[in-house]
């Protein structure tokens, strides 16, 4: 298990896995919905907000969207090296993606048209974007997260930490945004502020192993790694809330929209969705296979 992505509704839930497979699951039935096979890893996914369009991420240097319905690719773009990273903005407007090369591109979704391209001199890891599709994050391998008005095509802000950036997300009004990285920090930065001057950063005590994800309305942040346990944080008061013991190494985590839920995907194929916070009860569950 790669990645994990919920369609904006809440009604769906995607999955992206290393046997080049990226799959759709009814939240409600727990039913398998469609099945994608890629002649490559999928690194990435992501749903548009009726869970109607798919786009993966492959290591064959393929940025692919598929009608899940009639499960048949729609549209596709070539990248230099493996797509890393996927976003999609949640008015289905605004699709960005990165290849190894750190180059983000970012297409009209409706007409497939390219947009504009965003060159960086670190690999992408993470990508966001505001609810309309208008700021765009772009967290880096050297640490660097950036954010740029896609519209203005300005830079808003950069942010440093001291490893990878592994998550980004934007304020559905792009007023603000956060970033978090491998070291341990998280940042959330007021982009009405002149650069720097309305940055709050936070430690949360621990390395993320691979998995790391911010809700939606980024009030939270969560890590997962190979031991186990996903933790999650307020970021409003920059406390831990909550531990989830998973019982495999965690590989992905994804806020449900509301960010009243987690999914854990782990390396055994098998993804949870667990309530957040209050009881460790399992409220929805897909396997990979």
């Amino acid at each position: 298990m790669l990645a994990l992505a919920f369609s904006a509704n809440g009604a769906y839930l995607a999955t992206a896995d290393s046997d080049g497979t990226a799959r759709v699951f009814d939240l409600d039935t727990g039913e398998e919905l469609a099945r994608l096979q890629h002649p490559a890893w999928v690194l990435d996914v992501c749903l548009s907000g009726d869970g109607l369009l798919m786009a993966t991420a492959g290591s064959d240097g393929r940025c692919r969207v598929f009608d899940t319905g009639r499960q048949e690719e729609v549209a596709s773009s070539t990248h230099s090296g493996a797509v890393r990273t996927l976003a999609l903005a949640p008015d289905d407007s605004t699709l960005a993606a990165s290849g190894s090369d750190g180059v983000v591109k970012v297409f009209h979704l409706p007409t497939g048209l390219l947009t504009s391209t965003h060159d960086n001199d670190s690999p992408v890891r993470a990508l966001a974007l505001s609810a309309d599709g208008s700021r765009l994050a772009m967290g880096r391998y050297d640490g660097v997260a950036r954010v740029v008005d896609l519209r203005a095509r300005v830079e808003l802000a950069s942010v440093t930490h001291a490893g990878p950036v592994r998550a980004v997300a934007v304020a559905d009004d792009g007023s603000c945004a956060v970033t978090s990285a491998a070291d341990g920090s998280a940042a959330v930065v007021d982009l009405a502020q002149p650069a720097g001057a309305g940055e709050v950063r936070h430690d949360l005590g621990v390395r993320p192993g691979w998995a790391l994800a911010v809700s939606r309305d980024l009030s939270q942040i969560a890590t997962g790694s190979a031991d186990g346990v996903v933790r999650n944080w307020d970021l409003l008061n920059g406390l831990e809330e909550s531990i989830v013991t998973h019982s495999a190494p965690v590989r992905a985590l994804a806020y449900t929209p509301h960010g009243d839920g987690i999914a854990i995907g782990d390396g055994l194929g098998t993804v949870r969705i667990r309530p957040i916070p209050g009881p460790q009860a399992e409220v929805g569950r897909a396997a990979n296979g």
